[in-house]
This record gives C-alpha cells, sequence and structure tokens, in this order.
C-alpha cells in the first residue's frame, strides 16, 4: 500500500514536507488535489486553529458535541429585510 506525502507545487518543482527514502528512479504517481477542495481545506484548518486557541485561552468553551457537528456544514445567510442590526442599535441607544 502507497504512503501520502503532503507538499507544494513551486516555480515548476514540487517540494515535499518530508525526507522520502527512496532509490535514484524509483516510480512515483503524483495525484493532485482539485484547488476548490484544497482551499476548503485550508480554510477549516485555519477554523480549527482559531477555535483551539480561543478554548485554551479560556474564550470560548467547548459546544454540545451535536452543535459542534452543525457549525461544520456550510450556511447560508438568512437575508433578512430592513436596517442593519447596527443601526438599529444606535438608533435605540440614545444620547450617552
Amino acid at each position: 500500500m502507497g504512503r501520502s506525502i503532503k507538499g507544494v507545487y513551486r516555480n515548476g518543482v514540487i517540494e515535499l514536507e518530508e525526507k522520502v527514502p527512496l532509490k535514484e528512479d524509483f516510480p512515483v504517481t503524483v495525484i493532485f488535489e482539485d484547488e476548490e477542495i484544497v482551499s476548503k481545506k485550508v480554510v477549516e484548518d485555519e477554523r480549527e486553529k482559531a477555535i483551539k486557541v480561543l478554548h485554551e485561552i479560556g474564550l470560548i468553551k467547548d459546544p454540545h458535541p451535536i452543535l459542534k457537528e452543525a457549525f461544520r456544514e456550510e450556511h447560508e445567510p438568512i437575508r433578512v429585510k430592513g436596517e442593519p442590526v447596527s443601526q438599529t442599535i444606535i438608533k435605540n441607544r440614545g444620547e450617552l
């Protein structure tokens, strides 16, 4: 069975993230991931890192497991008619 190793394509060369103990002229197969899939993975990884940091410094608590799964799905924002909530808050705030 094969092994998966991450790398990047830069200036016409594929640079691997780790050394590979292969003999010279060893045949390999390179499979390129779809750019959209890679971009989505990067965003998800960054989101997970941010959540972990916020949790570690105590700014957020672990969400309920059911909510955790719900947040992993992509959701379209709901469009609401009327002025932005921030404008309503400013109007209702009154004089300080």
